[in-house]
């Protein structure tokens, strides 16, 4: 008699013999028991002793269905985290990339607008010195007699004064071209964050890739669940005849052989798409670096020709004033009158050059504003969205979990297999395949851990992030400074 306690989990025939592979719970361990066709059949029409061995196979089919499609989620997400992982990695390179040319074009108009505040106070000084050339030449005005002379010569000064005022406005005029051209560079940077949208959107036409491969692979576990009934149906004659066994064996060989090719057919078609999907990713980025090359190119050789008018304006504010040296000495006296006019206009000029001083240096603190905005922004929404898309994958390995059980009720039910039948002493015994309740176990505690260590890489992406930003932070306080 077999002990009511142990669990069938695996039955061989063999002619006039049957050998039971048992598992004892108290014990922890499994052994053969080999008995004679007579003994088992008797044994076995034992009615208590069936009802304790359906009990048994029922608990251990319901923990194998559990543990089977916990496996099997487990896996599937866990290859997900590891891909959204490494585009994490590659995004966070990239953004730093980024960070590191928007620091150098801020270096770049810095200096831009350095150089132009240096003009500024030379146009100043300048001024400066022709009005105290010009009271000079009011204290000797007194002394002179030739009025003719005298207001041709204020004629041609009150020129040189317009003159003046044209440079005055080309400068301006190009401190707008400036900022145009910082404006275009924001407009840029919008459309990098909408080609960054696209690769998203990419990135998602690869996961519904995916989910149709995965329905192709049901459907084909589908397919091999009508063939494991066919497999039933020829174990059931292998008690009739030995033969049959043999040849049975054979096309069982050939079917493996097939599902092993279906098994390759759809690895080589998920790493085609990744090759595809790779090679796109880096088309784009290397485009778009290209892209920005050009730009920088283009803005550095616009720089240098600024700088090369800027040093002609210089040269001809020095003839400027080597014109009025040499025309002072040749000026006469001019009237009362006529100096109320020219205090009078100088005033206008230097009110007219302090508020266009004044608002470029708004201006420039506004531009730097939206610029300090703009990055917060970003850099907020990027986090809240890694957030959202963390919390994503949490609701999908806990919805799993409830997947996994529907998926080991399938494969229990595929790999259920019955006996021949006597037709003379009307016997049945049946037999069930059951895996190894250990084995299932081990390889759910190593999914629990890799998930740990999937976690733990997450927070670290999440600490780089948090850096970056601070890092970012410090930059504008020190070109605020």
């Amino acid at each position: 008699m077999v002990c009511r306690t142990l669990m069938i989990f695996q039955i061989h025939v063999i002619p006039k013999k049957v050998t039971l592979w048992v598992y004892r719970p108290s014990q922890g361990c499994k052994n053969h028991i080999t008995l004679d066709l007579y003994t088992y059949r008797r044994e076995s029409n034992n009615p208590i002793k069936e009802k304790a061995d359906k009990d048994a196979l029922k608990i251990l089919e319901e923990r194998m269905k559990h543990s089977e499609k916990r496996f099997d989620i487990q896996k599937k997400d866990i290859m997900a985290l590891h891909d959204k992982i490494l585009e994490m990695d590659n995004k966070i390179k990239d953004e730093d990339e980024e960070t590191f040319r928007i620091n150098d074009i801020n270096s770049k108009i810095g200096d831009l607008g350095n150089m132009i505040h240096e003009c500024d106070k030379k146009i100043e000084k300048n001024i400066k010195a022709l009005q105290e050339k010009f009271d000079a030449f009011l204290e000797s005005q007194h002394k002179e007699e030739n009025k003719n002379i005298r207001q041709e010569e204020l004629v041609k000064y009150d020129q040189r004064i317009n003159k003046l005022k044209n440079l005055f406005d080309q400068m301006n005029e190009k401190f707008n071209d400036l900022k145009n051209k910082y404006d275009e560079l924001e407009y840029e940077a919008h459309q990098e964050e909408e080609t960054n949208c696209e690769v998203q959107a990419r990135d998602e036409d690869t996961l519904m890739k995916l989910q149709d491969i995965n329905e192709k692979i049901e459907q084909i576990e589908k397919e091999n669940a009508s063939f494991n009934e066919d497999l039933s149906n020829v174990l059931q004659r292998l008690g009739e005849n030995e033969k049959l066994y043999e040849s049975q064996n054979h096309d069982i060989i050939d079917v493996k052989k097939l599902l092993s090719k279906l098994n390759n057919d759809i690895n080589e078609i998920e790493e085609a798409d990744s090759k595809k999907h790779s090679n796109e990713l880096t088309n784009a980025y290397g485009n778009s670096l290209k892209a920005l090359e050009e730009k920088l190119n283009k803005y550095d050789i616009s720089y240098n020709t600024q700088k090369e008018e800027i040093n002609i304006i210089n040269n001809r504010i020095q003839e400027i004033e080597d014109r009025c040296m040499s025309n002072l000495c040749m000026m006469h006296v001019k009237t009362n009158e006529f100096e109320k006019n020219l205090q009078e206009k100088f005033n206008d000029l230097n009110n007219k050059i302090q508020n266009n001083i004044n608002n470029s240096e708004n201006d420039i603190k506004v531009l730097k504003q939206k610029i300090e905005s703009f990055e917060d922004n970003q850099n907020v929404n990027e986090f809240n969205n890694k957030l959202n898309e963390y919390q994503v994958i949490q609701d999908k390995l806990n919805n799993s979990f409830v997947e996994l059980q529907e998926k080991v009720n399938y494969l229990t039910d595929a790999t259920s297999m019955f006996f021949g039948c006597d037709n003379n002493q009307d016997e049945s015994i049946i037999i069930k395949i059951h895996y190894d309740d250990d084995i299932l176990e081990d390889k759910i505690i190593s999914n629990e851990n890799t998930l740990n260590i999937l976690e733990s890489k997450i927070k670290d992406i999440k600490n780089q992030m948090r850096n970056t930003e601070n890092y970012k932070v410090a930059n504008g306080a020190q070109n605020n400074q």
